[in-house]
């Protein structure tokens, strides 16, 4: 359905004068005898149609109701772009690291803060951890661990990454997420 107030470039509670007003300023701005661009003829078709509905009291009432149930029965739109994840905590710090623990386990939880919903028979997840991290074993927890809000278990085997006794380590993880299609 074509958006008669987006043509005429009012508000859908404009009153009849500024709906005439718009009239009158886009049809000096786009008639074909003024306007030679070659698109001027097919939006100046545009304008009037939209003007003979807009100012008829009637067939305003008929079109506003036709877009009202129209909406209605639409889906809503679909958010653009790649769900935004974000990591908490940004930054994972372990100290006085002792050798003889052998495996030191921490979790990290992912949110979603924005872009379309995450949707894992769409999109693809990467957890991206800056050293030391990125020589560690994941396993991924949860009730539903497909989606975000998700716990990621990080086990570390510590002498398999060469921590050293007393020393403390951090490091961030980064989110990425790529559609699969």
């Amino acid at each position: 359905m074509k958006d008669y107030y987006k043509i005429l470039q009012v508000d859908t509670e404009a009153e009849p004068e500024v709906i005439q007003g718009a009239y009158k300023r886009l049809a000096s701005k786009y008639h074909p005898d003024v306007n030679k661009s070659p698109k001027s003829n097919s939006r100046m078709q545009a304008i009037n149609e939209a003007y003979e509905v807009l100012r008829d009291a009637a067939k305003r009432a008929e079109y506003d109701r036709t877009r009202v149930r129209e909406r209605e029965d639409s889906p809503p739109p679909r958010a653009k772009g790649k769900p935004r994840l974000e990591v908490w905590p940004p930054e994972v710090v372990i100290e006085d690291v002792d050798p003889d623990d052998g495996i030191l386990t921490f979790s990290i939880t992912l949110q979603q803060v924005g872009g379309t919903p995450y949707d894992p028979t769409i999109h693809k997840l990467y957890l991206n951890p800056a050293p030391p991290w990125d020589r560690a074993r994941f396993q991924v927890l949860g009730q539903d661990a497909d989606r975000p809000p998700m716990t990621i278990e990080i086990e570390v085997d510590v002498s398999e990454i060469g921590m050293q006794e007393g020393t403390s380590y951090s490091g961030e993880f980064e989110v990425v997420v790529e559609a699969e299609r």
